[in-house]
This record gives structure tokens, sequence and C-alpha cells, in this order.
């Protein structure tokens, strides 16, 4: 009988000294995905728990080899660490954890580092350990992830779901990915090498009044509350204030990006570079470094930056301190307020929300799962009456005398 060995690469495999057999291939061992002789992810999950198990104790020996580790540092561990490599290449094999053969093994890594975190006895039931600890079920964090990818993915347009295998993960997301088009303001890393003037004088620059504020100053801001998203742009010189509306679920950034975008628009259509030199000013110290980035992963930012480019030598982008009492930019703050409380206004369709705001959603989606089941546990009564729901409060926030229960192992009783 033929011994074969499969392996899943990615595009990576074309490399000339690779070869099919498997053997003395120059290819790295992480990203080298093993399936066992009846195609299924056992191998995976041996080889993910090896290297757990391995970097949980070489981080415990290492960091806390005379006086032990805080609590607080091993659950930093875990979360940064230990559980990392445990879910890498999770989007391709993240269905396995249905197959107890596979989530049994990582799971005890985790049961193990639970332990390290809070000195319970192993009588303890890893759910109340999850509850007291905000931590979800392995199963879930690591689909959790594996949907996280698939997005990204999806955003670049190199995603094709199906219903069945790994491929249906975005369907399971609690995400409306049946639209077509794009969800997220995400695009593929894009490389820009114009350099673009930016200038960010110190606040003491401000006080001594050592600042670009001769030619014509647009000034822009953004703004973000509860009823919405706005940005406005203000130029005294020419009498100009524009108010736009954006998708509630815009963040701050990029109202902040769409307000010089628009500003730089303005410029070129009004013909305003013939007051050259030209300033925006903006609050911003982020989407001023954003639009001075080689490395755009944004589309905003991607347009903004295309604008701007068009503009002659004469032109600039200036920070401004915030809420400082400069006429300029308190107006502008003003215009995108109104913004993103005005109700008439028309919404901008040109920009979709951050890919951030779809993450949220499928963290909240994972985190009520969790909290379901824990509400469904039949065991740990006494534990649920301590800690009712999985939440960040928990974390490392128990009385002593909850400590001591867990000691004694009483979570374990009905």
């Amino acid at each position: 009988m033929l011994n074969y060995s499969i392996i899943l690469l990615d595009n990576e495999c074309c490399h000339p000294n690779f070869e099919y057999s498997g053997r003395n291939n120059s290819i790295s061992n992480h990203i080298i995905r093993p399936l066992d002789c009846q195609l299924r992810w056992n191998r995976n999950a041996e080889e993910r728990a090896k290297r757990g198990w391995i970097a949980l104790y070489s981080c415990k020996n290492s960091i806390g080899k005379s006086w032990g580790l805080n609590p607080s540092i091993i659950h930093w561990l875990y979360n940064t660490v230990i559980r990392p490599i445990l879910s890498d290449g999770s989007l391709v094999w993240w269905h396995s954890m249905r197959q107890k053969s596979t989530s049994g093994r990582l799971d005890k890594v985790k049961r193990a580092a639970s332990i390290l975190i809070t000195g319970a006895t192993r009588s303890t039931p890893q759910d109340a350990l999850n509850a007291m600890l905000n931590l979800k079920p392995l199963s879930l964090s690591i689909k959790c992830q594996a949907t996280r990818s698939a997005l990204r993915l999806h955003e670049q347009d190199l995603w094709r779901g199906c219903t069945y295998g790994h491929g249906c993960i975005l369907n399971e997301s609690g995400i409306n990915v049946n639209q077509r088009g794009k969800l997220s303001d995400y695009i593929s890393p894009v490389l820009r090498f114009d350099d673009i003037d930016v200038v960010i004088p110190s606040r003491d620059d401000w006080n001594r009044s050592n600042t670009p504020l001769d030619g014509l100053a647009f000034y822009t801001d953004g703004s973000k509350m509860e009823e919405g998203t706005g940005a406005g742009v203000y130029c005294e010189m020419l009498s100009l204030e524009y108010t736009y509306r954006l998708d509630s679920n815009c963040s701050v950034f990029q109202a902040e990006i769409f307000a010089i975008w628009k500003a730089a628009k303005l410029i070129k259509s009004l013909d305003a570079e013939i007051f050259e030199p030209v300033t925006i000013f903006v609050d911003s110290q982020a989407a001023l470094k954003a639009i001075k980035s080689c490395n755009i992963k944004s589309d905003v930012v991607l347009k903004c930056r295309s604008a701007l480019e068009t503009l002659t030598n004469g032109f600039r982008l200036c920070w401004v301190p915030g809420h400082r009492d400069y006429l300029g930019n308190e107006r502008a703050d003003k215009l995108a307020r109104r913004g993103s409380q005005s109700t008439d206004l028309a919404i901008a369709d040109s920009i979709k929300p951050p890919i951030c705001h779809f993450f949220q959603k499928i963290e909240t989606f994972s985190d009520e799962r969790a909290s379901e089941l824990w509400h469904n546990e039949p065991r740990c009564i006494v534990a649920r009456s301590i800690w009712p729901s999985v939440s960040q409060k928990n974390e490392l926030s128990v009385e002593p005398e909850y400590w001591t229960l867990l000691y004694q192992g009483t979570y374990h009783q009905i």
C-alpha cells in the first residue's frame, strides 16, 4: 500500500526548490497544513496542540522560573501567544473543530493555561473557567478568527464561498454577504510613493504662532455621534461652508479623510490653486499619517490620496490642535457635528463602513453564542450564580472568597 502525504500550500507552492514528495523542500513549516491518510485534520490538530504545549511551558519556564507567573501574565500569554498558535491557518480547518478528536486535543492546551491562570483544582469544569476568565470556547474563538480571514478575502474579491466545508464560514457568521459588491472600505494594499507635503507642528509652535498660516486656508473636520457620522469643510477667504452626512456605521477617521477629500476636490474645481500656497488644516494626526503612508488599505484614503496628487506643488496639509479656539477649526467642527445630527442631508453612498465594523459584528455574534452556551450549561450552578454571563468584567476580577470556592472545586457540583 502506497503511503501518501497530502499538504495544503498557499501561493508559495511554486517555489523552485519545492518537491511534491514533501521531502527536502524549502517551504517553511508554518504554511503547511497536514492531513492524515484518511484526509482528516487529525494530524493538523496534533501539530497545533504540540506547538501550543511547547509555547505554554516554554513561556512559563522562561518568564516565571524563579518566582512563578502572575495570573494576568499567563492570561496575556494565552491570548497573545498560545491561542494564535492553536488557531493558525484556521480558515481551512475550522470546521474540523466539530469533531471531538480534533477539538479535544486543542482544548487540553487551553485547559492547562486556564488552570495555570487560576490555580484551580483539576476537577473544576472548563465552562466555569471560561466564564470567570472571559474566554470563549476554543471552537468559537477559532471560528471567529476564520470568519475574519474569510471576510478580508471576500473584500479583496478572493473568496469563493460555498454551502459546505470551510467555504460556508461567512454564511454562519451573522453577516449578510449574499449581496453583490463589497461590504466595507477595505481594499487590497496599494502602494503609492508620490510625496504629499504634510506638516505636523508641535503645540508649542502653535502657541508661538510659528505655523504656516499664509495663503488660502481650508479647515476640515469629522464627527461621530449617536445620531450618525458627519464631515465639514470651511474656508473663510472664499466664504465656503459644506456639511456632509456619512453612513452611521462609518468611523470618525473615515469622516476626517472624507472631509479632506472633499476639500481637495473643491480646490481643484474652483481653481483655488491660484491662491498659492493652499493649506488644508486637519486636527487628526491619524488621518494625516494615513494619507502620508505609502501602503494604503482603505478605499476612502486611496480616493483622497488620488485627489491630492492632482493638485499643484503649492499645496500642503497641516495639523491644527483641536478644540483650542482656532476659529477655522471650530467652525469646521460645528459643520461636522451638524452633518452627524442632521436627518435631512443625503448620505454619501461613496463611503462604506470600515472592515473593523464587521469584525465587531462577528465578535458580538460569537460572544452572544458563548453566553448562550454558558446560560444553557446544566452544570456549574454555583459558578453561574457568581458569573451569570461571559463578559470582560469577569476577567481576573473575582473576590477572594470566589477563588476559595474555585480552589475547593465546588463548581463541578450541581
